[in-house]
């Protein structure tokens, strides 16, 4: 009348199964303890679930991590034992961190979610964790999931477990978003500009042409989708609250004549904008370096300084591009209050 658990009696002799990374293994049935089956509460145990959970299902291949192995003759005792078919097995290696050791963490975000939420394109994840352990051709790091399904076989899965390289996990994502059409890009980025506060949902629907356009700019400088706002700042920014960047100030502050540049540009490029707008910023990109040959004056002395009251940055997006997108009335509200700026002595740091 006690309650006791049930136990799987592991007969003598030795359990070899098919592995298709590893070959065949082979446990001593010695190294195997009679196991606890169902628990004295009743509920059955993992490793008796799993196999009638796999053989209801029909499951033909099980690919699990390594760690797992050593479940595994226990598993393939259960199948025979209840004289049921034994799927083929895949034990992959382990994901380490850049010490060796298990993914923690202390190493790197763990969860696939984390990489989602941090804005990694969901083409560049797959990519890459298709890569821990097993390469296409050796040759090519990008391919598509019609070139994995023709290409992948468990038995090309290296054994040794893989370091997740978190710069080539980036350096992948740069490439999707690169290689991804504006209209995807933009869609996919629009959450992470409302969490940044720039625009709404709202907004973005109705400055569509806009707000793609603004994506098609930076669409080579960056890498996950979160990194969007963080490179568009400036667009919404007030001249007052708009920072300056150390680099940007100096470089624009090389430049003795530099806010004198800027007034007189700021006057002839105020005729360049049609109701408002630029219609071919690569042409103004081209008469504006008419004005400065014009004026013999070198570019860095005009675009320098322009860069930085636009922008507040050292670097970044084609200048007219970038004028183009803010349009005349904050164009030239922004070169002024930068002119005011780079007039006044520097602020001490």
């Amino acid at each position: 009348g006690e309650k006791a658990t049930m136990r799987f009696r592991v007969p003598e002799g030795e359990t070899t199964f098919k592995d298709l990374i590893r070959g065949e293994v082979t446990f001593q049935n010695t190294e195997v303890d009679d196991w606890i089956m169902v628990r004295a509460d009743g509920n059955p145990t993992y490793n008796f679930v799993v196999v009638v959970d796999d053989s209801d299902m029909q499951i033909s291949h099980v690919m699990r991590g390594e760690e797992h192995l050593t479940n595994t003759p226990k598993q393939v005792l259960i199948f025979k034992a209840l004289g049921l078919d034994v799927p083929l097995y895949a034990h992959l290696p382990l994901m380490l961190g850049k010490d060796g050791k298990k993914l923690s963490k202390r190493t790197g975000d763990t969860a696939l979610q984390d990489y989602l939420d941090n804005g990694y394109p969901p083409e560049a994840v797959l990519n890459f964790l298709c890569l821990q352990g097993w390469a296409l051709d050796g040759e090519h790091d990008l391919f598509s999931i019609d070139e994995l399904v023709n290409h992948f076989a468990p038995e090309d899965v290296a054994k040794g477990g893989s370091i997740l390289d978190p710069e080539k996990f980036k350096w992948m994502a740069g490439e999707y978003v690169r290689q991804d059409t504006v209209e995807r890009l933009a869609e996919r980025c629009a959450p992470y500009m409302i969490a940044a506060g720039l625009m709404t949902a709202d907004e973005i629907a109705s400055k569509q042409t806009w707000y793609q356009q603004a994506v098609r700019v930076e669409q080579e400088r960056f890498s996950l989708y979160s990194e969007l706002p963080g490179r568009l700042a400036y667009l919404f920014a007030s001249n007052t609250e708009l920072e300056w960047d150390k680099k940007a100030e100096k470089n624009a502050r090389k430049h003795a004549a530099g806010a004198e540049t800027l007034g007189q540009f700021s006057t002839w490029l105020e005729a360049q904008f049609v109701d408002g707008q630029i219609a071919d910023p690569e042409a103004l990109g081209n008469a504006t370096k008419q004005w400065l040959a014009e004026r013999e004056l070198k570019i860095p002395v005009l675009f320098q300084p322009l860069r930085c009251a636009l922008t507040g940055a050292a670097g970044g997006a084609d200048l007219f591009e970038i004028i183009a997108l803010m349009g005349q009335e904050k164009t030239l509200a922004r070169m002024a209050s930068g002119a005011e700026r780079l007039a006044a002595e520097p602020k001490a740091s």
